[in-house]
């Protein structure tokens, strides 16, 4: 699940009375029952490619405390964080250490999300070897984004300079699209499955992830302007948007590029994730690297000849000589001609 910092959701679900035995989980038959608690901390340092601070582990079964503060679930409140997991401001009294005597239905209310990062929860119920785990994870993101909606008449979404515009007509129907900016590449695959390029060229923007990550419009051929600003101060080369769609999320697809002062334009009739790659003109490379050469070798060459005639003095006055005379040979033969 993927929430927004200083996001209000709702957090509530529903169990069951009513539920055939044996396919229950654990606690009284025929019942469901759920509650939230935060997953220990991983056993040991490892790299799991988790948005931001990760809080909890995977491979943990055993609920973190309350008062650890590194696992405290989207910046609730303590009291926040002990209900989720006791569900005591929703029951009174009852046999608990199963939830059996939990009401069906739980509601915690609206609450601002107030930090970010990767949040992995379970159920303290259903977790034993002997039936089935419920474990959850909640990636909080602080990324920026700007939505609009627009149809027939065209319009633009605008974000930290980056545009997506519609001309008229491009839309047959009315839609809201979207622009998110990300800056961290470990976020964008955690977001969007989507891996960060690496073609042998440099990064010199951020990431955008345009929405929806389909086609725009089948009727009208949904066409819109895709505007990027570029780091310049790394930008070499050719300069390229690159796109990564949703149906082929791991193969970046270069598009057209148009590139005026610090900001690199293309066409697009689909969205998904966007980047400006700056590579290396191979081909001028190769072709300096060719005159370099030659230039080498004439310069060795060269200087070979001025240390042989420095040593070998008679030589350099033979070769004098032999110049003159067919300089003088060819003079003869032109006034001949004339």
């Amino acid at each position: 699940m993927f929430m927004k910092l200083k996001s209000v959701p709702t957090i509530r679900w529903t169990g069951s009375n009513t539920n055939p035995n044996n396919n229950d989980g654990q606690g009284r038959d025929g019942t469901d029952r759920s509650n939230v608690v935060m997953l220990r901390p991983p056993n040991y340092p490892e790299g799991d490619g988790s948005a931001g601070t990760a809080s909890g582990h995977w491979g943990n079964s055993y609920p973190a405390h309350l008062d650890d503060n590194t696992t405290s679930l989207l910046g609730l409140s303590r009291e926040d964080r002990q209900n989720l997991a006791t569900l005591l401001n929703m029951q009174l009294g009852g046999e608990m250490s199963e939830l059996d005597d939990a009401g069906t239905y739980y509601d915690l209310g609206p609450r601002k999300v107030t930090r970010s990062g990767t949040y992995y929860f379970m159920c303290s119920r259903n977790n034993n070897f002997s039936n089935r785990s419920q474990k959850g994870v909640i990636i909080v993101t602080e990324t920026a984004t700007s939505q609009k909606r627009i149809g027939w008449s065209g319009g633009t979404v605008e974000l930290n300079g980056h545009t997506l515009e519609f001309p008229q007509a491009a839309l047959s129907t009315a839609g809201q699209y979207s622009i998110e900016e990300f800056t961290d590449k470990d976020q964008l695959e955690a977001m969007t499955g989507v891996r960060a390029v690496s073609n042998g060229g440099e990064t010199v923007s951020s990431y955008i992830l345009v929405s929806p990550a389909t086609q725009f419009d089948s009727q009208n051929g949904g066409m819109a302007k895709i505007v990027i600003p570029v780091d310049t101060s790394v930008a070499s080369g050719d300069v390229t948007i690159m796109r990564a769609n949703a149906a082929s999320r791991w193969e970046y697809v270069d598009l057209d590029t148009r590139v005026e002062e610090n900001m690199a334009e293309a066409d697009t009739s689909s969205g998904g994730v966007f980047v400006v790659n700056s590579q290396i003109n191979s081909g001028l490379i190769a072709g300096v690297v060719v005159a370099a050469f030659v230039l080498l070798v004439i310069g060795i060459a060269f200087g070979g000849l001025v240390v042989y005639f420095v040593v070998r003095r008679d030589k350099w006055q033979k070769a004098k000589d032999n110049t003159r005379k067919f300089k003088q040979k060819v003079t003869r033969s032109f006034a001949r001609q004339v």
